[in-house]
């Protein structure tokens, strides 16, 4: 059984002003949270995964190498110096410690762990207490992570009403990965996703039941998701919203820069923190 994807963690150098800009895309996006090493986020939460928008607060203070959160809070200070991105990209947990112990088996990772704690504010005002478990996986770059991330509070995490979006929105579709040579990559994601690919050598498909995982050459990431596809980061995600004519209507309103593209409406990576975000109407799209 492959591992879903759980979550994106898309960092941005202004949390305020990301929170706003998803708020006009017609996102639910809830309150700010802070992790006990300073970073802040928001979630936007969808049919069994969720999008973190996540800054760094204050009081930040970038945890040493050796600490356990660094695997984490690292990659996401990088990706907001240089202006934001799709940072890291968390899969579906039942057992963070078995995790860690297979990827350390598999060589694709050194058995890093981190367990932590935080208030969630659900969008009625209720306050509910969460707890993640994650272990970190090992795909070779420097810009782009992976780890697991199991929920110990699922009951106290996902709420219907949360997931109810002005621009109805669904699900996640896919999320690209740009790199010159998908195969090794891909070698190494597969370690962590727990099934192999689908495709040609320019683009190699992960299916999981949240999305697909697309590995792909930055020409064709960049031909897809617009300009900005930087080789070793991720460049960009689908979402599958119900029909595109009103979220046309509303990003025109809005004043929200974007491109139509194979049938899909593409806000650039420029507009959108470093990370292009694609909707495409159900049941899915096709990244060609």
């Amino acid at each position: 059984m492959p591992r879903p994807i759980d979550h994106l963690v898309l960092a941005v150098p202004d949390l305020a002003a990301a929170v706003a800009l998803y708020g006009r895309l017609g996102f639910t996006v809830g309150a700010v949270n802070r992790h006990p090493w300073g970073t802040e986020n928001a979630v936007i939460q969808l049919d069994g995964s969720f999008l973190e928008l996540i800054g760094l607060g204050a009081g930040f203070a970038l945890p040493g190498p050796h600490e356990a959160a660094a695997p984490f809070a690292a990659p996401v200070a990088a990706a907001c110096a240089r202006g934001g991105g799709l940072a890291l990209v968390a899969l579906g947990s039942t057992d963070a410690d078995a995790d860690a112990a297979a990827f350390r088996v598999a060589g694709a990772g050194q058995g890093r762990r981190l367990d932590f704690g935080r208030t969630a504010v659900a969008p009625d005002g209720t306050r509910r207490d969460v707890a993640f478990g994650l272990a970190f996986a090992d795909i070779g770059l420097e810009a782009a992570g992976v780890f697991t991330c199991r929920h110990h509070r699922p009951e106290n995490f996902w709420n219907p009403a949360a997931q109810r979006h002005a621009n109805r929105a669904l699900r996640l579709d896919a999320v690209a990965l740009a790199v010159p040579d998908p195969a090794p990559v891909a070698a190494r994601l597969s370690v962590a996703l727990g099934i192999g690919p689908d495709g040609q050598a320019e683009r190699l498909r992960f299916a999981t039941p949240t999305g697909s995982i697309d590995v792909m050459t930055p020409p064709a990431a960049a031909a897809r998701y617009g300009g900005g596809a930087a080789p070793g980061r991720f460049a960009g995600f689908g979402m599958v919203v119900e029909a595109l004519d009103g979220l046309r209507r509303r990003l025109a309103a809005a004043d929200v820069p974007h491109r139509e593209v194979a049938g899909t409406l593409v806000v650039p990576p420029e507009v959108a923190f470093g990370t292009a975000l694609v909707f495409a109407p159900a049941p899915c799209h096709s990244v060609a």
